[in-house]
């Protein structure tokens, strides 16, 4: 599994407060564990892409990038229809989705009651 070297380096580059590189390397994870969950069907691999999307569409909220990480979460949803989902942490995955879009909304709303103005 890829899973060691990527999140070393996702590690140190949250510790250095580099959020880019964060995203980019939890990109190149997705894209290692799909490809392996797809070729072999094994079930770490499809725990460990969880974790991934988990922990990406996190720094992109904290980050203030909603859209997109309400985007890469529509995209796990569709793809994640063929997996099996650990329970709790497919709950707080949901609860994100549900909080980043009632954030949306309300950012939405606000700028539209500001252009009002």
């Amino acid at each position: 599994m890829p899973r060691r070297r990527n999140w070393d380096r996702v590690s140190g580059a949250k510790k250095k407060g580099d959020r880019e590189e964060a995203l980019t390397l939890y990109r190149e994870s997705i894209q290692l564990y799909k490809a392996v969950a797809q070729k072999y069907s094994v079930e770490p691999a499809w725990a460990y892409l969880h974790l991934a999307y988990d922990r990406l569409t996190l720094v992109l909220e904290r980050s203030g990038r909603l859209e997109e990480a309400l985007a890469e979460i529509a995209q796990y949803r569709a793809m994640a229809q063929e997996s099996p989902q650990p329970t709790n942490s497919w709950t707080a995955f949901l609860k994100r989705e549900a909080r980043l879009k009632r954030r949306l909304a309300h950012q939405n709303a606000k700028g539209e009651a500001g252009a009002e103005s």
